[in-house]
């Protein structure tokens, strides 16, 4: 019983930092709105509450992966690879809003993709030396 209930613990905790990165990520879109003059999600054909939408499922899924993935996270390879995981979500919504007019989701998908190959284990590896350093 133990075991489940880290789990639990796990993803809640994930949920929090999840949420946290939805804020976040949230402001920048409604900073990237008001920057463009309202046009940001315009060529996605989506309004501004769809993709702030879209900005705190991302996020909440990228914790809910960081939660569910913890365990796989102790080693540094382990930590790269959730890096990798957790940034997909992350990545894809924000690659779709910061896109030049002109580009679709094929494009905006390619670039997430990218990023969580090259920034997800960059960020895993780093969150998991400072962890190992804090104890």
């Amino acid at each position: 019983m133990a075991g489940h209930r880290s789990v639990i613990a796990d993803v809640l905790l994930g949920l929090k930092y999840g949420g946290y990165l939805a804020v976040v990520s949230s402001a920048a879109g409604v900073l990237a709105y008001v920057v463009s003059a309202g046009r940001a999600f315009d060529r996605l054909g989506i309004s501004l509450s769809v993709g702030l939408g879209g900005y705190a499922l991302a996020g909440l899924m990228s914790g809910v992966v960081w939660g569910l993935g913890r365990p796989v996270g102790r080693s540094w390879w382990g930590a790269a690879l959730l890096g990798f995981l957790v940034a997909i979500p992350a990545a894809a919504v924000l690659a779709s809003v910061v896109m030049p007019p002109g580009y679709g989701w094929r494009d905006a998908a390619a670039v997430a993709l990218l990023v969580a190959v090259v920034a997800g284990p960059l960020a895993g590896i780093a969150v998991w030396s400072d962890s190992r350093k804090r104890g």
